[in-house]
């Protein structure tokens, strides 16, 4: 419940609303008093420098090693030692400090751990979002989408470790927001629209189907990017509706989403590259090995289900599941239906060949 709290609080204070951030962040550590993350941000979002002060406090007996809160803490301290004048200007330092955009609405605040430092993190280089995503920098690069989106990716596939994968996925779930749901989920699109183009080039020349062949090439990763992200929020959203009204689930839906896009896409990609080398060997994915994903799936979701979501029927797990890897082929099957033969020469590959 308190890291449920914890990311609604987040996602206010990024979205500007600061009355409700601060409302959460203070259930948060009535629930918890030990949270830093909260404490943290309640030193942000205050005005009053001895609340302030005291709020940097907690921070620092939880964990003395919190240098930017210790810092921000001794500017305070060291108001008392100037005018009135200058320790007005300390005090939106320090809160400056604290977040790196001033205006409400675009604040994002550094991470309390900069060893640690996560996609969302601020930037001085590249260029603005023209949407808000909540979590998201506030600058953005493609060396950065790049770097981050494959450390994401890396991440993923590492929760499926047999010894540390459950410690990992736990950990990684604590940090969910929409900007890390949507770039993992863009990253792997960027990746399936790729290897669908050299599938797509594959079947066109298996099957010489000329100018109309090399035309589906072009519009490949212009189907496969739009796809994956329909595919997989179709599944996401259909899942969460179920888990909250049919299985008692009091998760929230940006820990669902992530929690299924670090199960889900690791898999797309694998179906992916192994259809691309089924297809240059000359055979036709082969639906056992589509049915043995969709196993996968089940499984590795089920234990996202698991730890986003405490169900009052612990066999909730499987249906959420199910109809989440059920919710992303119907919307696949739909999307192949519209298409038509642009499926057919590889656009969605991760779909039965």
């Amino acid at each position: 419940m308190g890291q449920d709290l914890l990311q609604e609080g987040i996602a206010a204070f990024q979205a500007g609303d600061r009355e409700k951030a601060r409302e959460l962040f203070m259930l948060v550590v009535e629930v918890d008093a030990r949270n830093e993350r909260a404490w943290y941000y309640l030193a942000v979002l205050e005005s009053d420098s001895a609340r302030r002060r005291e709020y940097l406090e907690h921070v620092i007996e939880i964990n003395p090693k919190n240098e930017k809160a210790r810092e921000v803490l001794d500017r305070l301290k060291a108001r008392q030692a100037v005018p009135v004048e200058s320790a007005a200007a300390e005090s939106s330092s320090a809160a400056a400090s604290a977040s790196p955009s001033p205006a409400p609405k675009s604040s994002r605040i550094r991470a309390l751990n900069p060893a640690a430092e996560s996609p969302g993190a601020a930037s001085t280089s590249g260029f603005a979002l023209p949407f808000n995503i909540p979590g998201a920098p506030l600058r953005i690069s493609p060396e950065s989408l790049l770097r981050d989106g494959s450390n994401l990716l890396r991440t993923a596939f590492q929760t499926y470790g047999r010894t540390s994968g459950a410690t990992l996925l736990t950990s990684e779930l604590s940090k969910a927001t929409w900007w890390r749901f949507w770039l993992l989920t863009a990253f792997v699109a960027v990746i399936v629209a790729l290897t669908s183009i050299v599938t797509s080039l594959v079947i066109v020349l298996r099957f010489n189907l000329g100018v109309a062949g090399f035309l589906s090439i072009l519009l490949t990763p212009l189907l496969a990017l739009p796809a994956v992200l329909i595919m997989e929020y179709a599944g996401v959203y259909a899942s969460y509706r179920y888990a909250v009204t049919r299985g008692g689930g009091s998760g929230s839906l940006v820990r669902h989403a992530y929690g299924i896009a670090l199960r889900w896409l690791p898999l797309v990609v694998v179906y992916a590259e192994v259809t691309f080398v089924l297809m240059a060997l000359g055979a036709v994915a082969p639906l056992l090995f589509f049915l043995i994903m969709v196993m996968m799936a089940v499984i590795m979701l089920s234990e996202v289900m698991d730890k986003v979501h405490v169900m009052t029927d612990p066999q909730q797990k499987w249906f959420t599941s199910g109809i989440m890897v059920a919710g992303a082929i119907v919307a696949g099957v739909i999307l192949a239906i519209i298409l038509g033969g642009f499926i057919f020469t590889g656009a969605i590959p991760f779909m039965i060949g």
